[in-house]
């Protein structure tokens, strides 16, 4: 019978009633298990019910696994295998020697009656005492006495380190090949899976199978030597109509040994990884129905290519290219995947019997939501525990602390910053409760555009059709809401309201996640984090509709946090924190560019403190240099344009700052204008940084954060009293101090976690007097400032200019004409505190990103007299001024001026079309044209439709000297050509395009070049990209597992005190001096014959005799001295005997000792009880085994891959 193929007889399960003897095969396989192996040994001899034969098997180890197996078992008792055998190979070399036992003198092969069964160790698992009994007793009675005796029995599966937490009660596999357990990570054991029967597999670690069962099936799958071997094999069981069940009582205390990399692993010629996922591809392959075999290969061809960029962005090269092997592997080799289906074919157990052994829908969102919070709680993640005998692959990485672990739903609600999140997310919704609607505007916010497409094009076009058009490099902070506008769902309202009202709730994690690093206790951590996410910057933010303070407020704890690790940088990989705090920095000043100078300066500050130390040095310039490489060209545009560093997102009126604050009102962490609550409630926050200083020994953190004060300080005194003269925008900008002041809060709360750490200790080792009457009133001041703040903020609620955009500022149909021929544009006024501000817009109303998309300079200097003209009523032809622009439209908006509205009623060429409440609206006599041709005499020919950017018109024949005009404005990207021949280009007034055009005429092809752009963005996607893998983690090794060791040292030392062994009885080679080795199977009689010689049966039992093998006392002669107990693990009675009581020992699951017994005992046969045995007549040798069978073809199949 070949390995892997199941025999000619198809088992039949039938009900019985009576209990038969059972004999039991224990293989224990041993790979540098050196570690866990003497209390693996001495759980297998605690054992209540002890098995009637042990093999244990050394795949060729290199610790100190075969002196303790040659102490415990004696060392001819060990088959020694290659380093490379797989565990399936291991078993089948155990099986291969004949199932017998010794009887006194003599070695008796098993009972004929009996069942025999073959339990599966590693070396790294120890069995509770009762595991074997009560896997036993279920398989006397099974939970479904239908089904007959299970064929397959497997163990509930704690961990190894820390006995109350849960590995698995029986496992599954998903279609993508991942292996499910159905147990949160460290979730504890309660019982609450005591309840589980069926399973499609169980853990080979403690497996237990009956001996017909397993040579029907053919033993593990020789093209699966590790990893997935225990689920391939009960998935065939299953197909089989065997039952594979899970006994939670029989419970396997596993150290996962290679899956939290404890060890390396041998038995594949790849990449653990590589064999892993290959394996469980594999595995689908062969054992799911043909149409949803290809499915699942399918999906994992996409899957696979997304973990391997996963991988790639966690710098695990490595990984990346196994996941790619893998699925590359299978695929590549479809002769397996038909052999193996071949193999299988007589397996006709329905499919959709089946189904329901697998994972439940939605499993996979449910890891990965998982994996999610373990990894914001702070521990690795890993993708699943894999079980193999003799070492587990190294799939991920996993830690002490995700050991430790709760359940996820027990971290959620015991985590203090969860808690705080969800408290200030109530308070941010009860008090934006006016403004909770879709689109949000007002103040400094122009409404959200219609879809993240909008969002993506603005960032990735050359040439921007808004306004007059213009090639203006566009925000990066657009590339940030389009890919949070993606990732919800395409709304970018809805990205825009989470940052902006969620801007509180959002800054009190980030606040939270960096108050950890001052090494204060939870509570000091909450508070911190609660002032901080409600300083008046942040309701001053929402309240004026200032997104790019919002933002910049909810990252500015985090580029503090990887800032001081900057200056204090890891031995190992000083610089990804400079990666790190780069990037975070680059996503501020993209939003806020103020971020960019405020750092530039503390980074001098913090330079010239610590110049000695070159990587300090090397990783503030990469800090504050790098933004320049990630921000280009835009950055560039802000460095050439200093005004712009003044800024934050949207436009900027008057009315939203307040000019020339004075400083005790910035110390007092009020930035001006709406949205600020009394100056009395934060005015506690000044009180303790104050008295921070105030320290006999000033902490240097104290100091550091009033360095960062001060400096804060200072931009916000500047910026309020800088007046800009040259505004980029047309609706003119007001500079706001917010994030200084913000900065201002980052240093003195910084201050007073940092006097916090200590001072109640230091504070009460005086008597009690003023001091501690002071410290109370302190604390009491200080510490109700966010309870005040946040109730201060809900009674009052957003009060400021934001509102829900429920009415467009241009009329639908206005916006309509937009997508005529034509092309118009609207120019669009408003008055405001005695000032006219106006934007030209072409089809909708401004929207989010269009105050930074404006024409140059001189374009906009041209239109800033046309529009003072207009409104002052000193243009003589309006009409005819407003044609080179394409305006059509002028539309007031409400409320209308009617001083304003008489004067453009007096204007030539305007006509008023109609007037509301909401606005007023006037059109020109003559209609524009995008595309003009313009005569050497001044006459004006319009040409036909045309597109916004690109189009194709036909130029009818003229005159020499002809010019192509555009209404859009100048730049070297404009390409034009009649039938193929390119068109000399030439600026109009100053501003406009405009080509020279053939007196012959022709197809006229307009197009604009976007190559330097898409050059541009192609850099800067690779830098991105780049800093981002290098700011990532490196995925953590366990290397010396100390903490763990530590825990486990005490169960170690006991073992190793008693030094377990196993029973000799059990272990011995049969030797029968009458017949030579191997008493009751002949020397020539090959293996493979042995192991076929009983067919497999019916499972019907009847009546067995009494079993005589271990443990049976009634099978050895008494003798006639009483003996005293043996004390060790279990009924260790092979030990020698003693001559007077001796204390307990402590050991596997036994901790009293037995009492004495009155009766006399049998003698015991065990190791080092040799005098039980009769001498032998010649030294014995041992003896050598052959090949089990199948074993040439392990090895020949295991490089076919």
């Amino acid at each position: 019978m070949s390995a892997g193929r199941p025999g000619k007889q198809l088992l039949r399960p039938v009900t019985t009633q009576a209990k038969p003897t059972h004999f039991v095969t224990a293989v224990l396989v041993v790979h540098d298990g050196a570690r866990w192996l003497p209390e693996t040994i001495a759980a297998l001899a605690a054992q209540t019910r002890v098995p009637d034969v042990i093999r244990v098997v050394d795949t060729g180890s290199t610790d100190a696994s075969g002196e303790i197996l040659a102490e415990a078992v004696g060392a001819d008792q060990v088959i020694q295998l290659p380093r490379k055998a797989g565990f399936g190979e291991a078993v089948a070399a155990a099986l291969a020697r004949p199932e017998v036992v010794r009887r006194g003198r003599r070695a008796m092969p098993r009972p004929d009656d009996a069942v025999s069964w073959i339990w599966l160790l590693h070396d790294d698992s120890a069995p509770a005492p009762d595991a074997l009994a009560n896997l036993l007793a279920t398989a006397d009675s099974p939970a479904n006495p239908r089904a007959g005796m299970p064929g397959v029995l497997g163990c509930k599966q704690r961990d190894w380190y820390d006995h109350k937490v849960l590995l698995n009660v029986g496992v599954t596999t998903d279609l993508g090949g991942r292996r499910e357990t159905g147990i949160d990570r460290g979730e504890y054991d309660q019982g609450q899976y005591d309840e589980k029967n069926e399973v499609l597999a169980v853990d080979s670690a403690g497996m237990l199978v009956r001996r017909d069962v397993w040579e029907y099936l053919g033993g593990f799958d020789p093209l699966i030597p590790l990893y997935r071997d225990d689920v391939d094999f009960c998935w065939r069981a299953t197909r089989a109509g065997i039952p594979v069940s899970v006994v939670p009582s029989a419970v396997v205390h596993h150290a996962e040994a290679a899956s939290r990399h404890r060890r390396t692993v041998q038995a594949t010629a790849s990449h653990a990884r590589l064999a892993d996922r290959r394996h469980g591809m594999y595995s689908l392959a062969v054992n799911l129905p043909l149409g949803l075999a290809a499915v699942a290969l399918l999906r994992n061809v996409v899957t696979s290519v997304l973990r391997a960029v996963g991988w790639l962005l966690a710098k695990q090269v490595g990984n990346a290219l196994d996941e790619l092997a893998a699925v590359i592997l299978v695929s590549l080799r479809p002769d397996m995947v038909l052999r193996g289906r071949a193999k299988r074919r007589k397996l006709k157990r329905p499919w959709r019997q089946i189904r329901t052994l697998m994972p439940p829908r939605g499993a996979a969102i449910r890891r990965v939501g998982e994996r999610i919070s373990a990894f914001t709680a702070g521990a690795v993640s890993d993708t699943g525990r894999h079980s193999s005998a003799i070492t587990d692959p190294a799939d991920d990485d996993e830690d002490f602390h995700a050991i430790e672990a709760p359940s996820l739903t027990k971290r959620a609600l015991s985590h203090p910053g969860l808690l705080l999140v969800v408290a200030l997310t109530v308070v941010a919704v009860i008090a934006a409760r006016d403004v909770l609607g879709v689109t949000l505007g007002g103040g400094a916010l122009l409404p959200a555009p219609d879809s993240a497409v909008d969002l993506w094009r603005a960032y990735f076009e050359a040439w921007h059709p808004i306004g007059l058009g213009g090639t203006t490099t566009a925000p990066p902070y657009l590339a940030v809401l389009a890919l949070l506008s993606t990732l919800f769902f395409g709304q970018p309202w809805l990205a825009v309201n989470v940052l902006l009202i969620g801007c509180v709730p959002l800054a009190g994690w980030a606040a939270y996640l960096a108050a950890g690093r001052l090494g204060t206790d939870r509570a000091v951590r909450v508070w911190v984090a609660a002032a901080y996410a409600l300083l008046p910057v942040a309701t001053g933010s929402i309240a004026a509709g200032r997104l790019g303070t919002a933002v910049a407020f909810v990252v500015l704890p985090l580029i503090a946090y990887f800032g001081s690790r900057v200056l204090s940088p890891p031995s190992r990989g000083a610089l990804r924190p400079a990666w790190a705090c780069a990037l975070l920095l680059s996503v501020g000043i993209a939003f806020a560019p103020l971020l960019w100078p405020i750092a530039l300066v503390l980074a001098a500050v913090a330079g010239g403190l610590m110049w000695r130390k070159r990587a300090v040095l090397s990783g503030l310039i990469l800090t504050v240099l790098l933004p320049f490489v990630l921000l280009f060209p835009w950055s560039f545009t802000v460095v050439s344009s200093p005004s712009m560093l003044l800024l934050d997102t949207g436009y900027h009126p008057a009315s939203l700052a307040s000019t020339r604050l004075q400083p005790l009102a910035m110390l007092l962490l009020h930035p001006g204008g709406p949205g600020q609550y009394p100056v009395w409630i934060s005015g506690g926050l000044l009180l303790g940084a104050l008295a921070a200083l105030l320290r006999r020994r000033t902490s240097p953190v104290v100091i550091a954060g009033w360095v960062v004060a001060f400096v804060g300080l200072a931009f916000g005194f500047v910026l309020s009293r800088v007046a800009i003269t040259e505004p980029e925008s047309a609706f003119g900008v007001v500079a706001w101090p917010g994030i200084a002041i913000a900065v201002i809060g980052v240093g003195m709360l910084v201050a007073i976690g940092a006097a916090a750490q200590d001072a109640p200790e230091r504070l009460f080792k005086f008597g009690f007097g003023w001091r501690q009457l002071g410290l109370v009133a302190l604390v009491v001041i200080t510490g109700v400032v966010p309870l005040f703040a946040a109730t201060w903020w809900v009674a009052n609620g957003v009060d400021g200019p934001l509102h829900v955009v429920r009415n467009e500022v241009m009329p639908k149909y206005l916006a309509a004409q937009s997508d005529v021929p034509s092309r118009p544009r609207t120019l669009i006024l408003r008055e405001t505190h005695g000032r006219v501000e106006y934007t030209v817009v072409r089809g909708r109303a401004p929207r989010l990103g269009d105050e930074l998309l404006q024409p140059p300079k001189a374009t906009r200097q041209r239109l800033n007299r046309l529009v003072e003209d207009l409104v002052s009523g000193r243009s003589a032809d309006v009409a005819t001024r407003l044609q080179p622009y394409g305006i059509r439209n002028v539309l007031v908006a409400g409320p209308v001026d009617n001083q304003l509205a008489l004067r453009l009623d007096g204007e030539k060429g305007l006509v008023r079309q109609s007037a509301t409440n909401e606005f007023a609206l006037w059109q020109a006599t003559t209609t524009p044209a995008r595309l003009r041709l313009l005569d050497r005499d001044g006459t004006v020919t319009p040409l036909g439709a045309s597109s916004q950017v690109a189009t194709k018109v036909r130029v009818p024949s003229g005159a020499e000297g002809r010019l192509l005009v555009l209404t859009d404005a100048a730049s070297s990207g404009w390409r034009a050509s009649i039938d193929g021949q390119e068109l000399q280009p030439r600026k109009v007034d100053g501003w406009a395009q405009a080509f020279v055009v053939p007196s012959t005429g022709g197809q006229l092809e307009l197009t604009f070049s976007d190559t330097a752009r898409r050059l541009q963005l192609a850099v800067q996607g690779l830098a991105v990209l780049v800093v981002f893998v290098l700011a990532l983690p490196a995925a953590r090794r366990e290397e010396a597992d100390a903490e763990l060791e530590r825990r486990a040292a005490a169960r170690r030392e006991d073992a190793a005190e008693l030094r377990p062994r196993l029973p000799r009885a059990a272990l011995e080679i049969p030797v029968d001096h009458d017949t030579g080795p191997q008493a009751g199977v002949r020397q020539d009689q090959p293996v493979a014959e042995h192991q076929g010689a009983h067919p497999a049966p019916d499972w019907r039992y009847g009546q067995q005799p009494p079993q005589q093998g271990y443990g049976q006392q009634q099978a050895y002669p008494p003798v006639q001295q009483p003996q005293p107990p043996q004390q060790g693990y279990g009924q260790q009675q092979a030990y020698p005997p003693v001559q007077q009581p001796q204390p307990p020992q402590q050991g596997y699951g036994q901790q009293q000792a037995y009492p004495p017994v009155q009766q006399p005992q049998p003698p015991q046969q065990g190791y080092g009880q040799q005098q039980a045995y009769p001498p032998a007549q010649q030294p014995q040798q041992p003896q050598q085994w052959p090949q089990p069978p199948g074993s040439e073809h392990y090895r020949g199949t295991r490089n076919d891959w």
